[in-house]
Formats: C-alpha cells, sequence, structure tokens
C-alpha cells in the first residue's frame, strides 16, 4: 500500500443531532435488527484498536477515548438504520478534527450523482458546472448559481467537506432539497432527483478500492491528472491529483514543459495523492535538494527529502490552489513558496495535510463478507517554517476567486492570470476553453 496524503474531503455531519432529533439520516430506511446493531457494535470496537495502536498522537488531541467511543456505543443502541448507524461511527472520528481520520463504511449497492459539481469560492458554494440531462438541468440549475442551502444546512468552508460526505456516501438522497440563486434573482427552492446506479459487483475489496470508492462518491465529473495546454511558451498542466504511478512523471513532466519558457501548474480541486508521486514531481522542479516536510509520527520524525532529477525545469513557475486544493497539492505549494521558487494564486487551500495508513476489516454477514475500513492519520506533516499546514491551508501570493458571473460566462480569469504571472497573454474566455468538465458516463 502507498502512503497516502489524500483527503477524503468528506466525515460525517451532525450524527448526533440527527439521532438525538429521532430523525432517520437514510433516504430509504433498510431493515434493522440486533444482528446488525452487533456488526456496527464489533465494527467501532475494531477502529478503536485500531486507533490506539496507530493514530499519531497518544494524547489523541486530549479527548478521552474509552469515554468518547462507549459514548459512540451506547448511541447505536438507538440506531434504527444502518445509515444512523454509519452516522455514529463517523461522529465518534469527526470529533478528532483530523481530516485524515475517517470511517469507511461497508460498500453500497448504488451510487447517487446530482448532476453537478461544487466548490467553494471564498465563503460561497458555486455550481461549476451542471450535467447535460441531468434532472438538476431539467430544474434550471446553471453554473455560476450560490447554493444558499442544502436541506437544512448553509454551506460554509467549515462544513462544505462534510456536506458532500453526508449526501454522497454516509446517507445519500434520492431526492436533494436546496435553495439556490442566480445573479441578483430571489433564490428559488429546488428538489433535485439523484440519478440512482447500481454499482458492479466486486469480488474482493482492499483499504485502496474502499478508499478509492469513498473519494470516487461526490466527485461526479472525471478529470484525468495530466491535461495539459501552452499559451506561447508558457506550459499549463492540470494536475487533478497525485494518484498516479511516479514512474510516469518523467514522462509527462518532459512532455508539458517542452520547450516552455514557464510552467503553470492548476491545483485546483487536487486532493492530493501518493506521496512518492509528489516527491517525484518536485524532484523535476526544484534545482536543489529540498525537504518537502517532516513527517512527525507517535515515534519518530522523519524528513521528507527530494533530491533534483534532470533534467529539471527551472523555468517561471506559478501554481494555483484552491479551497479543494489538499494534502499532497498543498505540501508541494507551500514548499513551492517556501523555497522561492515561485508564486502561488488562487484561493485559500483546504488546510487538510496529514498522512495516514489504511485498516480494513470484515465481518460476516447473511450475504457474505462485511467489508468496511478506516483511515488512521499516523503522522502530522510539519513545513520548513515548523508550522503544519493542518486547519490552516496554503494563504496564496496573490488572492484571486472565480465569481459566479465568470462560471455563468465559461471565463477562467484565474488561470488567465496565471499565464500573465508566468510571463505569457491567455484570454480569460480562451482559459474558460481549454480543460472543459468531463462527465462519468
Amino acid at each position: 500500500m502507498r502512503t497516502s496524503l489524500r483527503c477524503l474531503a468528506f466525515v460525517a455531519l451532525c450524527a448526533t443531532a440527527a439521532l438525538s432529533a429521532g430523525r432517520p439520516l437514510a433516504a430509504q430506511a433498510q431493515p434493522f435488527d440486533k444482528n446488525d446493531r452487533a456488526r456496527a457494535k464489533q465494527m467501532l470496537a475494531a477502529i478503536k484498536q485500531s486507533i490506539e495502536t496507530s493514530y499519531y498522537d497518544p494524547t489523541y488531541h486530549g479527548i478521552d477515548l474509552n469515554a468518547r467511543f462507549k459514548q459512540a456505543d451506547q448511541q447505536l443502541d438507538q440506531a434504527t438504520t444502518f445509515s444512523m448507524a454509519n452516522a455514529v461511527i463517523a461522529q465518534a472520528m469527526l470529533d478528532f478534527g483530523d481530516s485524515h481520520l475517517y470511517f469507511i463504511p461497508p460498500e453500497r449497492p448504488s451510487t447517487y450523482e446530482y448532476g453537478w459539481v461544487l466548490r467553494m469560492e471564498g465563503d460561497r458554494c458555486l455550481v461549476l458546472a451542471v450535467k447535460p440531462g441531468s434532472d438538476a438541468e431539467r430544474k434550471g440549475l446553471k453554473p455560476g448559481d450560490v447554493i444558499l442551502r442544502m436541506e437544512t444546512f448553509a454551506p460554509t468552508r467549515a462544513n462544505f467537506w462534510k456536506l458532500r460526505y453526508l449526501y454522497y456516501t454516509l446517507s445519500p438522497r434520492d431526492t436533494l432539497k436546496i435553495t439556490a440563486q442566480t445573479g441578483d434573482a430571489a433564490p428559488r427552492d429546488i428538489e433535485i432527483a439523484a440519478a440512482v446506479m447500481k454499482k458492479p459487483a466486486v469480488k474482493e475489496y482492499s483499504f485502496e478500492g474502499l478508499e478509492k470508492e469513498v473519494n470516487q462518491e461526490g466527485q461526479e465529473a472525471v478529470t484525468s491528472a495530466n491535461r495539459s495546454a501552452r499559451a506561447g511558451t508558457v506550459a499549463i498542466w492540470q494536475l487533478s491529483d497525485f494518484e498516479f504511478d511516479p514512474g510516469s512523471v518523467d514522462r509527462v513532466v518532459d512532455t508539458i514543459t517542452k520547450d516552455a519558457t514557464a510552467l503553470v501548474i492548476d491545483l485546483r480541486g487536487d486532493g492530493g495523492g501518493y506521496v512518492d508521486t509528489l516527491q517525484r514531481v518536485a524532484a523535476r522542479l526544484f534545482e536543489q535538494p529540498v525537504t518537502l516536510a517532516t513527517v512527525k509520527s507517535r515515534k519518530s520524525s522523519k524528513p521528507m527529502t527530494v533530491k533534483p532529477k534532470k533534467p529539471v525545469f527551472t523555468g517561471t513557475l506559478v501554481v494555483i490552489v484552491d479551497a479543494d486544493s489538499a494534502s499532497a497539492a498543498e505540501v508541494f505549494a507551500r514548499a513551492v513558496q517556501l523555497e522561492g521558487r515561485g508564486r502561488v494564486i488562487g484561493d485559500q487551500s483546504a488546510g487538510a495535510v496529514m498522512q495516514a495508513e489504511g485498516f480494513e476489516d470484515a465481518l460476516e454477514g447473511l450475504e457474505g463478507a462485511i467489508v468496511y475500513g478506516a483511515s488512521i492519520t499516523n503522522a502530522d506533516l510539519i513545513m520548513k517554517d515548523g508550522k503544519s499546514l493542518e486547519r490552516v491551508g496554503v494563504t496564496p501570493d496573490e488572492k484571486i476567486l472565480t465569481t459566479p458571473d465568470d462560471l455563468a460566462e465559461h471565463v477562467d480569469r484565474v488561470l488567465a492570470r496565471a499565464v500573465g504571472l508566468a510571463g505569457g497573454t491567455l484570454d480569460p474566455s480562451a482559459a474558460g476553453k481549454l480543460f472543459p468538465v468531463e462527465w462519468k458516463k
């Protein structure tokens, strides 16, 4: 298993509040009997043991681990659906306030898509794209619309990742009620019907398989990790994640930067990925050895050092980040700043920067093994300035946000600005057409 620097981006929301209100979280309740409750308690106990063994902070951020998990065990006595039981387990981990400590519930038979791509820009939740033919399109949702409410929740930078997990992984809805606003028009209530698709059967799951499935839920669009373009001698690399074979990095960098004088790396929406891929990318862009971060685990501190790998690209470097740039993407962007290698522009990044290992287990069920897992944070990452990015994020050298008008008009002022800083010229309208949304089929 590769060492992961990837943020799940979504963990449970208000499970305890929902239970105390007696309101089932599931859109469709499934039978839940004493055997199911016993299995849920087994999952909770196994995850607690894994945290005791592997969690990087032996003080658990001041949380009384035994008391917290005893409380969760008691809450499972009140659960009446699988979704409620899953929410209790997820909430027990959410209490740590740790971006890489999360529960991966047993696989559901179906996936849910609402027909949109959403992203926080500053303090606003914006619709980036709407899937053609979706119910969201039929109901009049458009790029640039502001999402004011999702059921009873107002999306914020603090809770948006939780909402995504709630509605895609923990408790997806057949229909989702939202409040949206287009420009200066009055807000309107919309009820969006989800596209529910049966998953193909999988005989055997690894942790990587479970984690990949959870990460894919909530990502209705598919973006290649290595899309690129040119604006004169400025190369543009849309690096959507670091979750690809590090052995391919040299070929990709060589191809993208051939005859280029500058490079813009677009990390918007990049949730991170493999440590070795991050290191290989950095090795091709830094002329001198660099310590990307110090990996501080329960028992040791080890530098994450990168040595240059020739030919190093030495041209001007500009990096774009946004609220969904997380984990490995944040480490890379901050290292670019701290080493004086280039400029970082865009929005404040996610502040989800830890290292984790996988825990997986299986329970016996009526129809075979019930596979579940968890991501257990095994290290903090301390940057060259002695600070952690967790809950803080990367502050761009120049803050520039995508606006609702930008999205409605299909322009990309942020990418155009990055190219300008790199010494090139790119019209915002042309920038908006370079990397169209690729929808899942």
